[in-house]
């Protein structure tokens, strides 16, 4: 049994599991997006700034960060981006075990929307990415991913 049927077949204990932690549960269901276009993936573990090596159907391979939340009004990103080719944000319904917002950032955007912030270049170590930064760019621009 892998992991996708775990969280299939055993949705409330997953549920209880991670309400507290929207981190592996977006880890998980952005790998199922990321497969069901015909990526490859390998989620990566503790790594900072790296959690999954992925390669597309054209045989691309190339590393993502995934960034999770359930209501706050940021996303952790405590030091400047610098590895992860791709930064994936998401917001989770964790009721439902689902998606329910996802932006596709290369590390170039996501470096520029967290220097944009005074107060993460003055407390280097304690950095976000306020929800409000994402509110207009196009979500689910998994085009990004096939170049």
């Amino acid at each position: 049994m892998d992991i996708y049927e775990i969280c299939s077949s055993q949705p409330d204990l997953v549920r209880r599991m991670l309400q507290h932690s929207t981190g592996p549960l977006g880890e998980v269901l952005v790998a199922m997006e990321l497969e069901k276009r015909g990526f490859k993936t390998e989620v990566m573990g503790n790594t900072k700034q790296l959690d999954m090596r992925t390669t597309s159907p054209s045989g691309r391979t190339f590393s993502v960060e995934i960034k999770s939340k359930k209501t706050s009004s940021a996303w952790w990103v405590q030091t400047e981006p610098e590895r992860s080719d791709f930064w994936i944000f998401t917001r989770l319904d964790i009721e439902a075990l689902k998606i329910t917002d996802l932006w596709i950032l290369t590390l170039q955007e996501v470096k520029d929307l967290w220097r944009s912030k005074p107060y993460n270049l003055a407390n280097r170590g304690r950095g976000d990415i306020p929800d409000h930064f994402l509110r207009d760019w196009e979500q689910h621009q998994w085009y990004k991913l096939q170049a």
